[in-house]
């Protein structure tokens, strides 16, 4: 039996035009977030970037979601990670959304103690 469970879960992040720290705006342990899936809002007016360092911007930038056309959501991007998230910041719009779904690893030590 494993010593770890799961958690799904979602968000909708409130960007502030500056460079963002993802699990940090989420409010979850960089090193727990996996599987992250990434999507603007529908009424975005701004592409939104995303990267591994503080510095990202309309021009160095890991990945761009782009502005959906005609309030149609565009498909998530995905985040799939084994080491957690602990280097995505995200940056965009201030005020502009970006809609996250999730899954969160959480290590338990009295089942790990209890199956040992």
């Amino acid at each position: 039996m494993p010593s770890y469970k799961t958690q799904t879960g979602h968000a909708v992040v409130t960007l502030d035009g500056t460079s963002q720290h993802l699990a940090t705006a989420l409010g979850i342990p960089a090193f727990a977030l996996r599987d992250v899936h990434l999507s603007a809002g529908v009424a975005n007016t701004g592409a939104i970037y995303v990267g591994t360092t503080s510095a990202i911007s309309s021009t160095d930038y890991g990945v761009r979601i782009p502005v959906p056309v005609s309030s149609i959501p565009l498909p998530p991007y995905p985040w799939p990670t084994r080491d957690g998230v602990a280097n995505l910041f995200v940056k965009g719009t201030n005020g502009e959304k970006l809609h996250v779904i999730y899954n969160r690893y959480w290590y338990n030590k009295a089942l790990a103690e209890a199956t040992s």
